[in-house]
């Protein structure tokens, strides 16, 4: 075979070695990275390789203008360029890697690495002109001036992207993660980059803002320096409520919603601000840490003012107009208080301790008592609180939740219409034993041990049935803890009937009952036996 020959056969073995190769990197081992670039290689590795064969051949020689030297150079200079490219590709994450923590490569900012990148590129650009070419650097500049002028004026918005781009990164006002907000825009930072920030809102859109609107507008980072962010709600209070009332209310609305997200530290408070035309205005602030979830932990707030507002007679004025009123009738006002009036005396006969009371004493008790609104979530009751009164369930529903040993909640039982809870905490005062929570939005009857008490005092005889249930009560409770497992020291202490009796008659303030005896006409106080039946209870 001849000497041309062989350098041929040669020449197209190394280019199907270069594309074995490729075949195996892309294909093989299934790396997509500088598919496109390895191709221009090994074509360029080819070319380069025939015009090397064709220049040692008689065909053409070494002097033809297709194989002469500047030539070779130039396909040199090429193939330079795409091998560098190539290496920078695949170099490039192994150099961040090597040159960024782990703990920040996640949050490192798109900006640093593309311009890393474009000043390598430039590098190997400027390095190829020179070599491959004989382009210098001055040559570049000052053929290139006009060109260079134009296209700024064309990419003058652009730079400016890019610029602001740069001084974010510099200046940091922002980071990726971070909750931001300019203008009417609201939302994440998700990614950084040369021309524009990407941000995603509550409403889970993807927003593009351009890095000069950002460096020029007012913007308001909610996440830096502290997560910790104070939270406004106004609200306007008819001037019937006094403002130590509504400030007091207001307050326990904002510690009743902190496991939403208020912290207790710094504390909420309550400012007023003005006396407006039909209201006067309160300003209630408290601090959040998560703003991802200002709106949940604000609706959280507002429904509850409803229920608070409404259970302590506060009254949200509309605003002020000449209006004309079609007041009820005399009979619907009169249906609508006997229905509510026969929905409470129902209510009170499913009462167990109740039970020893006639029908007459239940009607007594019946204007005494009140109704009251509790929205899902709220509490109705918390555990270890000390009560004056108990609650019987309207509408809706209730979850019953204890503290175990390690302090965590479980929910032991479901109320419903009928039942009641918190009659051992009026009669024995002692604490709740439990938390009660509304499932659902509830309507409760609350009898007060106010409102006790005048049943009891028109009718002391219904103390001795009262002894016998809250006792049974107390040593039924006492032996389901015993059967739960309960320690001796662990378990409340066992109490007979006397104790039952005068505790009761002390918190209900009938204790004189039982000693005091009737005056007689004369002014002398007759001896306890000549008490009557009822008296004596």
């Amino acid at each position: 075979m001849p000497e041309w020959g062989m350098r041929l056969v040669m020449s197209l073995g190394f280019v199907l070695g270069l594309m074995i190769v490729r075949a195996i990197v892309h294909g093989g081992f299934r790396v997509q990275k500088g598919r496109n670039l390895s191709a221009l290689v090994v074509f360029t590795a080819g070319v380069r390789v025939m015009l090397g064969t064709l220049s040692h051949v008689d065909l053409l020689g070494p002097f033809h203008p297709l194989t002469g030297a500047e030539t070779v150079r130039a396909v040199n200079g090429v193939l330079a360029l795409w091998v560098l490219i190539l290496v920078i590709q695949f170099l490039e994450p192994f150099l961040f890697a090597w040159m960024v923590p782990a703990s920040r490569r996640k949050s490192f900012p798109t900006i640093l690495r593309d311009m890393v990148r474009v000043f390598l590129m430039i590098i190997v650009v400027m390095s190829v002109l020179k070599t491959g070419f004989g382009v210098g650097l001055g040559h570049l500049l000052t053929t290139s001036a006009i060109l260079s002028a134009v296209i700024g004026l064309a990419l003058q918005s652009t730079l400016n992207n890019i610029l602001a781009g740069i001084t974010i990164f510099v200046e940091k006002p922002f980071e990726v993660g971070d909750w931001i907000g300019l203008g009417d825009r609201e939302g994440m930072v998700d990614q950084m980059s040369w021309r524009a920030t990407r941000i995603w809102t509550r409403d889970n859109d993807y927003v593009v803002v351009p890095n000069s609107v950002l460096a020029e507008g007012q913007l308001v980072n909610y996440t830096k320096p502290a997560q910790l962010h104070r939270e406004h709600f106004p609200i306007g209070v008819s001037y019937s409520a006094p403002p130590n009332k509504v400030k007091k209310v207001l307050l326990e609305i904002a510690r009743d919603a902190s496991r939403h997200g208020i912290m207790p530290d710094p504390p909420p408070e309550v400012l007023l601000r003005s006396y407006d035309d039909f209201s006067i205005e309160y300003d209630l602030r408290f601090w959040i840490e998560d703003f991802r979830r200002r709106d949940v932990i604000q609706d959280a707030v507002r429904s509850r003012v409803w229920y608070y507002f409404r259970r302590h007679g506060i009254e949200i004025p509309f605003p002020i107009r000449d209006v004309v009123l079609r007041p009820l009738s005399r009979k619907d006002s009169e249906d609508r208080g006997r229905r509510q009036r026969t929905e409470i005396l129902d209510a009170l006969r499913h009462v167990s301790i109740l039970q020893p009371l006639a029908d007459e004493d239940l009607e007594r008790l019946v204007p005494e008592v009140l109704l009251q609104s509790y929205a899902s979530g709220e509490n109705l009751v918390v555990q270890d609180d000390s009560g004056d009164c108990f609650y019987i369930i309207l509408k809706g529903r209730a979850g019953v939740f204890v503290l175990n040993d390690r302090g965590i909640e479980i929910e032991v039982a479901t109320l419903s219409r009928h039942d009641h809870f918190g009659e051992m905490s009026l009669l024995t005062g002692e604490a709740r034993n439990a938390t009660v929570r509304a499932a659902e939005d509830c309507i409760v009857a609350v009898v007060s041990r106010d409102a006790f008490k005048h049943v009891i005092e028109s009718n002391t005889a219904i103390l001795e049935a009262l002894t016998e249930i809250v006792h049974a009560r107390l040593e039924t409770n006492r032996q389901r803890l015993a059967a739960s497992g309960k320690a001796g020291d662990e378990l409340p202490p066992e109490r007979d009937k006397g104790w039952v009796r005068s505790t009761m008659e002390n918190l209900l303030g009938v204790g004189l009952l039982r000693g005091l005896t009737r005056k007689g006409s004369g002014g002398n106080v007759e001896p306890k036996g000549s008490r009557s039946r009822g008296g004596d209870g």
